[in-house]
């Protein structure tokens, strides 16, 4: 669905506690960059840019790495669990079906499995390629979710990838600029020039912080983790075409995911 989509389909507006808590950290972040200034503001937003692009970059490379820790332990645990919330796929197998037949009734397996609507096209690209990568001709309903599991768990561990590196470059850049706006308190920006740029950049940095939790939150949804996707799916009214909420618009129009897909093909 379009941008535009979500709000023209739409016939009521809500409020929930996360379109709360992002108005809250959006009201903030104009609250700090005006009371921090340009250079503070800009600063973290420098931090949370080159954060977010070596994440980006290294995710994949890193989330291979975690998941292959000790001889493959971490993603054949991922795999089990994951097989196990999305039993309802391999039902939807009733015979073994061929790769062209697999890729024909993609949609409806995935459903199946509760795969949310915007991420299928993605995961059901991810799917076939370790099935033709396996070798077989036919798969059964088992072979079929197992591969969605590890199609998942592989998009998981590149999250935690993500993750991993976002937090380690955000340290680490904090603690340099920390220490280089020691050396600069003489260089002060003058009056209301550097209280709008700094708000500008409050901003700017408030929206990453909340696109950046929304696509957390699209894994925590996929993958299905006991009841959080139920309380997500209703929080957020993502089932419900006829209400339209903060939330829900930046869940399904996430920039984040739309990147992170391009790098991760």
């Amino acid at each position: 669905m379009g941008i535009s989509g979500i709000v023209m389909a739409a016939s009521s507006f809500a409020f929930d506690w996360i379109s709360i808590v992002y108005i809250v950290i959006v009201v903030l972040g104009l609250i700090i960059g005006i009371k921090s200034g340009f250079l503070n503001a800009f600063g973290g937003l420098i931090v949370l840019v080159i954060a977010i692009v070596a994440g980006l970059f290294l995710a994949k490379y890193v989330g291979g790495w975690i998941e292959n820790l000790q001889g493959g332990v971490p993603k054949d645990w991922a795999i089990k669990n994951i097989q196990a919330q999305i039993s309802g796929a391999a039902d939807a197998v009733t015979t073994p079906l061929t790769y062209d037949e697999v890729q024909a009734n993609m949609g409806n397996i995935l459903n199946s499995a509760k795969i949310p609507q915007f991420f299928q096209s993605q995961l059901g690209d991810a799917i076939l390629k370790l099935m033709a990568a396996s070798g077989k001709t036919e798969f059964s309903g088992t072979d079929v979710c197992g591969f969605i599991a590890e199609a998942l768990a592989n998009f998981g561990f590149i999250a935690v990838g993500f993750l991993a590196i976002f937090l380690l470059v955000v340290i680490f850049l904090s603690i340099i600029f920390h220490a280089l706006k020691k050396r600069a308190k003489d260089s002060k920006a003058v009056g209301a020039l550097n209280r709008t740029l700094g708000a500008i950049c409050g901003l700017a940095v408030a929206v990453l912080i909340v696109i950046s939790a929304s696509y957390g939150m699209s894994f925590l949804v996929t993958l299905n983790i006991g009841s959080v996707n139920s309380v997500l799916t209703d929080t957020m009214k993502l089932s419900d075409d006829s209400v339209w909420t903060i939330s829900k618009f930046v869940y399904q129009n996430n920039f984040l995911q739309q990147i992170i897909s391009a790098f991760t093909k």
